[in-house]
């Protein structure tokens, strides 16, 4: 099955990580079709830029695939991770930047910001989507990609 995205409280049941991307993405941008959602997003979005904006839903969850994360669903398992930190090194990494920029097509997600920081932040806010930041102003962390 590959990697998991979603498990049921039992651990017995697993929704596959792409399908559980696929469905956050999908969910996004339909919710994006309604005239309430519309209103409150307070602009007038494209169908071009609501697809770009899904595509970052779908990216949410990227740092699932660790195998620290996956780990989780054996219930006794002592070499744990999570998904949010665990993308620094995507981002952040030199080596690793270059493979996920090319594996992410992340170029060519900055080309579709005015300025390529806005992409980089939204990014940032896609993967680190748990309310809080990663990391803070005072974080030795700098991003390097797009």
């Amino acid at each position: 099955m590959g990697f998991w995205g979603k498990l049921s409280d039992d651990r017995e049941q697993r929704l596959s990580l792409t399908d559980h991307s696929i469905d956050v993405a999908s969910v996004f941008r339909a919710l994006c079709d309604l005239p309430a959602i519309q209103r409150n997003l307070g602009i007038e979005a494209s169908a071009v830029t609501l697809d770009r904006l899904a595509v970052f839903a779908l990216l949410h969850d990227l740092g699932k695939c660790n195998t620290g994360f996956q780990a989780k669903r054996d219930p006794s398992a002592s070499n744990i991770a999570g998904h949010v930190r665990e993308t620094a090194a995507l981002l952040y990494d030199s080596e690793l930047c270059v493979k996920a920029n090319l594996a992410l097509g992340l170029e060519e997600i900055a080309s579709w910001f005015e300025n390529p920081e806005a992409g980089l932040r939204m990014l940032l806010a896609s993967l680190f989507h748990h309310g809080k930041p990663a990391f803070d102003s005072s974080s030795k962390f700098k991003p390097i990609v797009l």
